[in-house]
């Protein structure tokens, strides 16, 4: 018995050896195949939806401006000063003047995580307004998307 499981297992008798390398079965590489299904999966099955699914894109500026208000209300100093300045242009509609107060809050740095966020989502929804308003053909628009694109390079 232990003679035929050597030759079983050496593959004389059962093994590859046998046939010829074209006629041998190759499984197929089920890799990308799974890969595929799993992104599938994850794209339809979502991330949660909770309570902070909407934090970071505020629908409007003004929207922005208030979670701004809200994330540096214990804040003090320039930082309110700042804070205020950017909330009244987003507000009032100065964008260019809010392009550079944002940037300001967040080159200045000792941001929580709450006022980091709060400032790149106003640095989102006002480039998004900003866009839409270069797309329609207007000058200070364009001129404001300028100068946040440079704050953003900083």
């Amino acid at each position: 018995m232990l003679r035929w499981l050597k030759i079983q297992s050496s593959g004389r008798l059962f093994g590859r050896r046998d046939v010829p390398q074209s006629h041998r079965v190759r499984s197929p590489d089920l890799t990308p195949w799974a890969t595929a299904l799993a992104g599938l999966v994850l794209v339809t099955s979502g991330c949660g939806g909770g309570d902070g699914a909407g934090k970071l894109s505020p629908k409007s500026p003004k929207e922005a401006a208030s979670g701004l208000e809200t994330a540096f209300s214990g804040a003090g100093g320039e930082a309110s000063q700042t804070v205020a300045a950017a909330a009244g242009a987003m507000k009032s509609g100065d964008y260019e003047k809010a392009a550079m107060s944002l940037g300001a809050l967040r080159g200045g740095g000792n941001l929580t995580l709450d006022q980091g966020l709060a400032v790149h989502s106003s640095m989102l929804a006002l480039e998004e307004q900003l866009i839409r308003g270069v797309e329609s053909g207007d000058p200070k628009a364009r001129q404001a998307y300028e100068v946040l694109k440079r704050m953003k390079k900083k």
